[in-house]
């Protein structure tokens, strides 16, 4: 769900570029200047969300970020065209797309945490790894949604009211998501540390630093080839003409 979201974006961009900017290739750079821009939120949300996570519990805070990550794509779909707001068309979408990735940042750890702690110990890379293996799945669906629409409607259509259909869906997938996740067990782990044993992010950071910052290094090279692949390549290929959904 919350990469099904991230996806719409990516294949959505060209459309978006034409509604929601002034056009041409000043629209296009400004929709991916809002990738850019928006990407400092991810790492502010794994902090904030992550600390929330280890005082609140993995339960609630699940529940609440993808709440937050369909509420902001929805919005998204809503959102009215610069011909009739103007400039404040790219800024509320550079304000959904921050929400979008403080959602996502969060939602990472906290997910690979309740699944790692509520498997067994001899499975725990197994569980967790689950969790990044399906992140392709939401991205297929994403560009596949949008692709779907490219290729059902003329490009009147399109960029009129079907770009908006799968940023819609995303409302009642959210739902499902917030109700399964409500109804979730809370993570042993969590359950049974007194509140005096939970680690602080200043413990973390004082007693692990070597670790967190070559992580952190993976992490930054691991998402830069992410977004260079999977948002910016296909959106590219098609405004240059390459492919041809780009003349759809």
């Amino acid at each position: 769900m919350e990469w099904y979201d991230s996806a719409l974006y990516g294949g959505s961009a060209i459309v978006i570029a034409a509604v929601l900017t002034p056009g041409g290739w000043a629209g296009f750079t400004t929709v991916f200047a809002v990738v850019a821009m928006s990407c400092l939120f991810r790492p502010l949300g794994s902090l904030i969300i992550g600390v929330r996570a280890d005082r609140a519990g993995r339960r609630p805070v699940l529940a609440a970020t993808i709440l937050l990550m369909a509420g902001a794509t929805g919005a998204i779909g809503l959102l009215p065209p610069w011909t009739v707001i103007g400039v404040a068309a790219p800024l509320c979408l550079l304000g959904l797309r921050a929400a979008q990735a403080f959602s996502s940042g969060g939602e990472i750890g906290v997910a690979v945490a309740y699944l790692t702690e509520s498997g067994s110990t001899d499975r725990r890379g197994r569980s967790g790894g689950w969790y990044l293996s399906t992140v392709a799945v939401g991205l297929a669906a994403g560009l596949g949604a949008t692709a779907a629409m490219a290729a059902l409607l003329d490009p009147e259509a399109l960029h009129a009211w079907g770009w908006r259909i799968p940023f819609l869906v995303a409302l009642p997938l959210g739902a499902v998501g917030v109700h399964l996740r409500r109804r979730l067990a809370e993570s042993p782990h969590f359950a049974v540390a007194a509140p005096s044993r939970r680690v602080r992010p200043m413990v973390v950071l004082r007693d692990h630093l070597p670790i967190v910052r070559r992580c952190f290094v993976l992490a930054g090279a691991y998402s830069a080839a992410f977004n260079l692949w999977f948002i910016f390549v296909p959106s590219y290929i098609t405004a240059t003409g390459v492919s041809s959904l780009g003349s759809r």
